[in-house]
């Protein structure tokens, strides 16, 4: 297809226009949220000496798969070979600006309204978790978004019901973007413009319906297939900005206390907030009720998250509280519906991170290929150790590793490595570690801190090593693929950083 759709600019682009860009092709689709122009689905750019420049889909099994402008002539078994080469790559670029985003909407819009971010960890040499007020400030953004990343790596959407409810809402909106939608998203600006929820009735935020029709096209590109990640975005998004405006507008309320003190003017970190104080509000006869139980699905969440093989600390708050206050004043049924009233306010929330926010503006401004922008740097900034882990494989390799891999009884040789560009890299080592055009790129998985992972990595693959001083161990293509998975995910359940007691992040 000749043309295509940034959900980043709200408008259809040529494949000439997108041509004009300078930089690499899927990290370009991924930085302007570029998909279908029909069906908004992932696309690729494909190229070569004999082929005409044009859009194509990632995926041919999706729900889109009746789209008129999905090339008729690529088989299924085409577009999955693609698929393996390319889709985990581009996609990944596309979720992780989509994130990028996201996340830096959530702090401007605290900052703006001058609240500090309250992160919820564990003090070292502190017994309890609980929350950490941190001011915004440049120095800060990265720290907090860094915290937002870390989130989004340990969650896991399989074992979370509200992942599953959210897909299946806004699959069903997606169907009905001009009404149930549309109407959805006003009433959860519309509740702050009335004044009603003395939780919004003091925030300044940007009434804009270009929000709106940001939000419109990405419900729509939600309805795809290969976006589960974008959902694990909206959720940590929405736990966040429920949980800095809900606890921060509790305490002013109730508690006659502003976060904003001229400690926290001249101080990095406000006063760390432990279960003591959570309990205190739990157990305040003056909140409503309905208030503690957002506190509570909050405090789950994020302990869920974050803390769940070692703290049992939110667990034994929520059966205390249950016990003394819920069981109590609420029958079965009046606390099975507030339950499910608060999950509705949290469905809300997620709504309010485009209606609140000025995700449009914010992401329009980045638009393009310019990357010295200020947000531009931010994001270089905290993606300094972002990348992949990859492996590279040559039909050369047994030849060149023979006599280590006969010493060693192992089966075939490959390179597992890091880069923050693994089709560049593959150009850098081909000559040096296979013969040119020989190399194939295998798999690539996404990481945070790709120095540190790498180290794990190979700490775990020791034995397989052919050299001390190269990345080359001795596994076959199709045992490295499901080796280094295993190996990636016990590396991101295992990498759980807090905050010291002198303030920095660990």
């Amino acid at each position: 297809m000749d043309y295509a759709f940034s959900i980043i600019k709200m408008e259809t682009l040529s494949v000439e226009e997108f041509l004009e860009l300078d930089g690499d092709s899927g990290y370009l689709i991924g930085r302007n949220l570029i998909t279908c122009d029909e069906c908004r689905g992932n696309v690729f750019l494909k190229r070569g000496e004999k082929v005409k420049p044009h859009f194509a889909h990632h995926q041919f099994k999706e729900s889109n798969k009746g789209c008129t402008l999905r090339v008729g002539k690529y088989t299924p078994q085409y577009v999955r070979q693609l698929r393996v080469k390319q889709s985990k790559l581009r996609v990944g670029y596309f979720q992780q600006r989509f994130e990028d985003l996201i996340f830096l909407t959530i702090i401007e819009m605290l900052e703006k309204n001058k609240k500090p971010f309250l992160i919820f960890t564990a003090i070292e040499g502190n017994k309890d978790s609980g929350f950490l007020p941190v001011k915004i400030n440049n120095k800060n953004k990265l720290k907090v978004i860094d915290e937002l990343r870390f989130l989004l790596t340990n969650f896991d959407p399989n074992k979370n019901p509200f992942i599953d409810a959210l897909k299946k809402q806004f699959r069903t909106y997606s169907k009905d973007l001009d009404n149930e939608f549309k109407e959805d998203f006003f009433r959860a600006r519309n509740v702050a413009l009335d004044g009603g929820d003395f939780r919004l009735k003091d925030l300044d935020f940007t009434n804009n319906e270009d929000n709106f029709q940001f939000a419109k096209e990405t419900c729509r590109h939600l309805n795809n297939r290969g976006t589960d990640p974008l959902f694990k975005s909206l959720y940590i998004s929405a736990l966040y900005l429920f949980l800095n405006i809900e606890l921060q507008s509790i305490h002013k309320t109730f508690f006659n206390f502003e976060y904003i003190t001229s400690d926290l003017s001249k101080n990095e970190f406000g006063d760390f907030f432990d279960l003591e104080h959570l309990e205190k509000i739990l157990f305040e006869k003056n909140i409503p009720i309905h208030l503690k139980f957002n506190l509570l699905f909050l405090l789950r969440a994020f302990e869920d998250i974050k803390f769940k093989k070692t703290k049992k600390d939110i667990s034994a708050l929520v059966n205390k509280f249950s016990s003394e206050v819920v069981d109590q004043e609420l029958s079965k049924k009046e606390s099975s519906e507030m339950w499910e009233i608060t999950y509705q306010e949290f469905l809300v929330w997620v709504f309010r991170v485009f209606s609140f926010t000025d995700l449009s503006a914010i992401a329009r401004r980045n638009y393009g290929d310019n990357m010295q922008t200020p947000d531009e740097v931010l994001f270089n900034s905290t993606d300094k150790n972002r990348g992949f882990i990859y492996i590279a494989w040559t039909p050369y390799g047994k030849d060149i590793w023979k006599s280590q891999l006969k010493a060693k009884g192992l089966p075939d040789a490959l390179k597992i490595g890091r880069s923050d560009d693994p089709e560049r890299r593959k150009k850098e080592i081909e000559g040096n570690f296979a013969p040119p055009d020989s190399l194939e790129l295998v798999d690539y998985h996404p990481v945070m801190d790709m120095k540190k992972a790498e180290r794990f990595v190979h700490s775990k693959l020791n034995k397989y090593r052919l050299s001390s001083n190269r990345e080359v161990f001795g596994l076959d293509k199709s045992q490295s693929i499901e080796i280094l998975n295993k190996i990636i995910l016990q590396y991101q359940k295992s990498n759980e950083p807090t905050i010291s007691s002198k303030g920095g992040f660990g």
